[in-house]
């Protein structure tokens, strides 16, 4: 990890045409945070970006399962479940996957209870946050 951030930071200081202070290659092992540290800062940020989008995405499902519009809904399902797989939410995770494989069996009684799911997984997740009242 700390020579992918060693690496990633070169290349971000060539592209702006800057270069750090102390370069990659012989930076102090202090010039990077631990990774634990970092892990913990992404995941936050990921975490509060899905909460503020979650609204978004919930509708999205919801208009395209309205519409039965298959495609779109697969579409949906595989750009939340690619956020959602990263912070840690088994219940959602569980539901998106369930209605992911619902999408590609083509089993359209399941269509419905698989959205709902999901839905309700969203919503739960939702009022946990405070973003729903």
């Amino acid at each position: 990890m700390k020579k992918l951030l060693q690496r990633f930071s070169g290349l971000l200081a060539r592209r702006n045409g800057k270069m750090p202070a102390a370069t990659p290659e012989n930076a102090p092992a202090e010039y990077y945070p631990p990774t634990d540290a970092l892990d913990a800062r992404f995941s936050s940020e990921l975490f509060a970006s899905l909460l503020l989008e979650l609204p978004e995405h919930r509708q999205a499902l919801l208009d395209a399962h309205a519409g039965q519009d298959i495609d779109m809904l697969g579409r949906c399902v595989h750009k939340l479940l690619g956020a959602v797989v990263y912070c840690d939410l088994p219940e959602l995770t569980g539901a998106l996957r369930q209605l992911q494989q619902v999408i590609r069996s083509g089993d359209v009684d399941a269509l419905t209870p698989a959205c709902n799911a999901s839905d309700q997984a969203i919503e739960a997740l939702l009022a946990k946050s405070g973003l729903v009242p």
